[in-house]
């Protein structure tokens, strides 16, 4: 939560099972955030080994993708997002 509100990003990799706080709680207080300081949203993208699209996106992620992250997803989203 620190680094989301201090910097800005292009682009969001959240694991859905973060160790202290779940990916689409982070994702619901970042949404919120940008929206009450009135910065610009990163696009915000999920990891999970069981992905649900529409949950993912009532949570504020723009998408929602299966585990494991490849290095070939990862070249299509920096070159689609960055």
């Amino acid at each position: 939560m620190e680094k989301l509100s201090t910097r800005r990003y292009a682009l969001v990799l959240l694991d859905i099972d973060l160790p202290v706080m779940s990916g689409y709680a982070l994702a619901s207080w970042y949404k919120d955030y940008c929206r009450r300081e009135k910065v610009q949203r990163a696009y915000v993208m999920a990891l999970t080994a069981d992905p649900h699209v529409e949950q993912c996106r009532e949570f504020g992620m723009d998408w929602c993708y299966p585990k494991p992250l490849t290095f070939a997803l990862v070249e299509v989203l920096a070159r689609q997002w960055l």
